[in-house]
């Protein structure tokens, strides 16, 4: 059976990764979602620190 997590920056979901018998196939979402990270990590002065990198998490 496969599993389902959504890969988020704070809750602004960018990637779907999906795991079956060992496999792992990971699908970003539209670049519009990118583009909002990097726009919300730019407006809290996150971009390109540890903070920002802290912010992301997986969800199932």
């Amino acid at each position: 059976m496969a599993t389902y997590q959504l890969m988020c920056w704070q809750d602004i979901p960018a990637v779907v990764e999906a795991s079956d018998a060992g496999k792992v196939h990971k699908v970003p979402l539209s670049p519009r979602f990118q583009e909002l990270i990097d726009l919300m990590a730019m407006k809290q002065g996150m971009a390109g620190t540890d903070a920002y990198l802290d912010q992301w998490k997986k969800r199932a």
